[in-house]
């Protein structure tokens, strides 16, 4: 019988075991590791020769617009000497001309001279029964009527973009009436202003029924001649633009302290607001 076969001992499978795991640590030391790295994108570019891209500039945050101020003076052309003074204010001013007056053709051509802007002081009729001189438009008047003299008003001063009412406290509330007048406007491609004499106005009303845009006074200036209500006034106007991003304000050529008051508070704040002619307002809206 063959002998049977002796079972290896346990302690030398333990060596064995052993210097297995020994030859594997050394092994993993000795042996470098590859690492990945993720590097900067312009930190490649340099390594491989490519040109970085130079650093953009910061680029300004656009400055915040300026609370936009349009002043109207209206009632120009009874005479010259009232008007100078206005067209020495050095911001842009609308002056608002009278028609059929002696003076209104000549004040045109005063108003254009100084670089300034005007328009058409549309006379209308008014609730307390004021003369509101020639070329006044009457509710009394026929569709054809109210055409007819709108555009006689308008084909005595030349080169007219636009209208805003002289009194017409009554006109303005009348609906037939106002739609008659800005039906002839809009032919001849100019906006209207409403002066906004009475609360009772329809102009707006009319205006959307046309598709024009509507443009309203927010401030008299000259409600008062004394020197310290027209700077009061004023300055609302200026609050007025802040909180709206614009302002209109109407003042009257036959207010003696009114230039000089606008040139001075214009100039104090003319880093904080533009000042424009009222046609930039409409064209703006146009856009």
């Amino acid at each position: 019988m063959a002998g049977k076969q002796k079972k290896p001992k346990k302690s030398i499978i333990i060596f064995l075991l052993s210097s297995i795991i020994v030859l594997v640590t050394v092994i993993l030391i000795t042996v470098p590791r590859v690492t990945v790295t993720t590097e900067p994108e312009e930190e490649i570019s340099a390594v491989h020769g490519v040109e970085e891209e130079p650093e953009k500039p910061e680029i300004p945050e656009p400055a915040a617009e300026k609370p936009d101020i349009y002043i109207v003076i209206d009632d120009v052309g009874y005479n010259l000497e009232q008007l100078q003074p206005f067209l020495e204010i050095p911001v842009p001013i609308t002056f608002s001309i009278l028609p059929h007056l002696q003076f209104s053709a000549e004040a045109a051509d005063m108003i254009r001279a100084a670089g300034k802007e005007y328009i058409l002081h549309l006379p209308m009729e008014a609730s307390g029964g004021e003369d509101p001189g020639p070329g006044a438009l009457f509710i009394s008047m026929s569709e054809d009527e109210i055409k007819q003299t709108t555009v006689s008003d308008i084909s005595s001063i030349p080169y007219l973009s636009g209208a805003n009412n002289h009194m017409g406290s009554l006109f303005t509330s009348d609906k037939k009436s106002m739609k008659s007048v800005l039906s002839v406007l809009k032919q001849n491609s100019m906006f209207f202003l409403d002066s906004y004499t009475t609360a009772s106005s329809v102009v707006q009303d009319i205006c959307e029924e046309l598709d024009m845009d509507y443009i309203k006074r927010d401030v008299f200036l000259d409600n008062s001649q004394d020197e310290g209500e027209m700077k009061n006034a004023l300055e609302k106007g200026l609050t007025v633009a802040e909180a709206k991003g614009s302002a209109v304000m109407i003042g009257h050529v036959w207010s003696p302290e009114l230039p000089e008051i606008i040139s001075r508070i214009s100039m104090e704040n003319s880093e904080g607001f533009e000042f424009g002619f009222i046609s930039e307002k409409y064209n703006e809206k146009q856009l």
